[in-house]
């Protein structure tokens, strides 16, 4: 299961549906280098609206991070800062929030819709 989230920009936007597209195809095969030959993939994509899973939006911003580094150009400091998604702390906190995502994802008015079922 592929959950598409709605990342909302704080406006008036509970009824946003995710703008970016997928690429399904490279999930899918993806997937299938790592299925045993024995196995079926089957890849469901839920479409989640903005604020329909606070868990998801708690693993997002739980994963946040920044990184901050200062440049000096004739004789004047910059500081830049990059915010970034730390993959790892991502990963933990879908693991941990998993059960709750899915209660909170499919009960928000979430589109489900199957991309088909395929021997690996």
């Amino acid at each position: 299961r592929v959950y598409h989230v709605a990342v909302g920009s704080g406006d008036d936007d509970a009824d946003a549906r995710p703008r970016a597209s997928l690429d399904l195809d490279t999930i899918a095969s993806e997937l299938a280098a790592v299925t045993l030959p024995v196995e079926r993939l089957s890849l469901e994509v839920v479409e989640v609206p903005a604020g329909g899973c606070p868990s998801c939006e708690l693993a997002f911003q739980s994963s946040l991070r920044a990184r901050s580094s200062a440049v000096v150009l004739e004789g004047d400091s910059l500081v830049q800062t990059r915010a970034f998604l730390d993959a790892r702390e991502l990963r933990h906190w879908l693991g941990e929030l998993g059960d709750a995502i899915d209660r909170e994802a499919l009960g928000a008015g979430a589109t489900v819709r199957g991309v088909g079922t395929r021997a690996s």
